[in-house]
């Protein structure tokens, strides 16, 4: 339920429990008709919609009021960090645009479709990186169709680019994608791994002839 503008301002200056902030000379901070937290925030464990609805609804607000907002970063026992939009609750148009905001995300909580849809596959790029790539190479040298002669011709052969394109079109002929939960993105590794075949391989080898050359 969206609040109304006297109900958010009395919100947005309500201090949260077991927080302290240094002084600050520029503003007053959780008093009434001063700067508060509006209900935007991200921390370090965050998932990609609400990381992405932070950047683009920090993003309009700082924009359009920039002497009415503010990012606050802050430490925190459980996340490491958060980080808040702080508003200035005086201004009546900040506090409004604020409330459209929270409207829209009731009705339907992604900000910007294709801004989400961009973190998603920045996550899935890093996890790759990080760790799908190792784990796709050696699940390859352990399947009974590639075994022995994937590891010993034609693995070190690959770069990792060329790897992800092999990944990405077995992916895609088995109907395999990319899962987010609060943990991060996920794919079934060993799944796309068993059906790959040489027929991939090759397949990759002709497309991209720096491969095995």
């Amino acid at each position: 339920m969206v609040l109304s503008i006297e109900e958010y301002r009395k919100e947005v200056v309500k201090m949260p429990p077991d927080f302290g902030m240094a002084s600050d000379p520029e503003k007053e901070w959780f008093t009434d008709g001063g700067w508060g937290f509006s209900g935007i925030s991200v921390h370090r464990d965050s998932d990609a919609l609400s990381r992405s609805n932070w950047t683009v609804i920090s993003k309009d607000m700082l924009e359009r009021f920039p002497d009415s907002f503010d990012k606050i970063h802050c430490g925190h026992w459980a996340v490491g960090w958060i980080d808040h939009l702080a508003v200035d609750s005086s201004d009546e148009k900040a506090i409004d645009a604020l409330l459209e905001w929270e409207s829209k995300l009731e009705d339907y909580p992604v900000a910007d479709e294709e801004h989400f849809s961009c973190t998603e596959i920045d996550d899935e790029n890093e996890t790759w990186e990080n760790c799908i790539s190792r784990d796709y190479d050696i699940a390859l040298g352990e399947e009974d169709n590639l075994g022995e002669d994937w590891e010993e011709e034609v693995s070190l052969e690959f770069t990792t680019d060329q790897l992800r394109w092999l990944f990405d079109s077995v992916c895609h002929r088995i109907n395999e994608y990319w899962r987010h939960d609060s943990s991060g993105p996920w794919i079934d590794v060993e799944k796309v791994a068993a059906n790959t075949t040489w027929d991939d391989v090759e397949k990759i080898q002709a497309e991209c002839p720096t491969v095995g050359a």
